[in-house]
């Protein structure tokens, strides 16, 4: 089974992501900040994270996520393809709105 992570500083989003995935069937582990996903994502196949978050931003997640996937054994792991998904909230720039 696909096992999501889903990273979001604001509880409310978070819950309500989370719960929106477990109603389809997905697996869902969940972090309230980027600093404490890091430790998770070994368990996991896909990552949803928040863009703007206090400790680190949702990019630097996913560039972390894809560096401790390549190299182990000299192959790339095709697990976080280059892809970012994330929350709007209400301290997304206005200029962000639009977007989703």
């Amino acid at each position: 089974m696909t096992k999501v992570l889903i990273i979001d500083d604001e509880p409310a989003l978070r819950f309500a992501v989370q719960e929106a995935l477990e109603a389809h069937g997905l697996d869902v582990i969940a972090a309230e900040t980027a600093t404490a996903a890091l430790g998770m994502l070994d368990d996991a196949d896909v990552v949803v994270s928040d863009y703007m978050m206090p400790d680190m931003d949702g990019m630097q997640v996913l560039e972390r996520a894809h560096a401790s996937r390549s190299g182990r054994d000299g192959h790339q792991d095709d697990r976080y393809p280059g892809c970012c998904a994330r929350t709007v909230s209400s301290t997304c720039m206005p200029s962000m709105s639009g977007i989703m």
